[in-house]
C-alpha cells in the first residue's frame, strides 16, 4: 500500500472565496491507497505535483515465468 500523510494550510485568509465542498479543510491528513494484485516497481515511482494535484505512477513489472520439469 501507499501511505500519504501531510497537512494543508491556506497560508492566507480566504474571506472572498467560497467553496461548495472540500474533503480536507485544513490541518493534518492521512490516506492509504492499496495496490492492485500486480507486480509494481515500487522503488521508482514517477511523482508530479501540478496545480494542486498529486500524481504518482508506478511501472508494471513483467511476470517472470519459471518452467519446472517434472519427471
Amino acid at each position: 500500500y501507499l501511505l500519504l500523510r501531510g497537512s494543508r494550510d491556506f497560508g492566507v485568509p480566504c474571506s472572498d472565496v467560497c467553496f461548495y465542498h472540500m474533503e480536507i479543510e485544513t490541518g493534518a491528513f492521512e490516506r492509504i491507497v492499496y495496490f492492485p494484485e500486480v507486480q509494481l516497481d515500487k522503488e521508482k515511482p514517477q511523482v508530479n505535483f501540478e496545480n494542486g494535484i498529486l500524481k504518482i505512477q508506478f511501472d508494471i513489472l513483467e511476470d517472470k515465468e519459471a518452467i519446472i520439469k517434472v519427471e
